[in-house]
């Protein structure tokens, strides 16, 4: 752990979540799956 990372969390207020960098993959493609379901629904489009 990096201690400017860990110092910029504070500063942030922001909570590191820990893991590995597999769990961390496994969490975005899981997020990318739900966001891109509801951009769909919502048809939501890039400018």
């Amino acid at each position: 752990k990096s201690s400017a990372v860990t110092e910029r969390f504070a500063t942030d207020s922001a909570v590191g979540g820990g893991g590995s960098p597999a769990e961390f993959a496994a969490f975005i493609a899981k997020e990318q799956t739900i966001w891109k379901e509801i951009v769909r629904k919502a048809q939501i489009k890039a400018d």
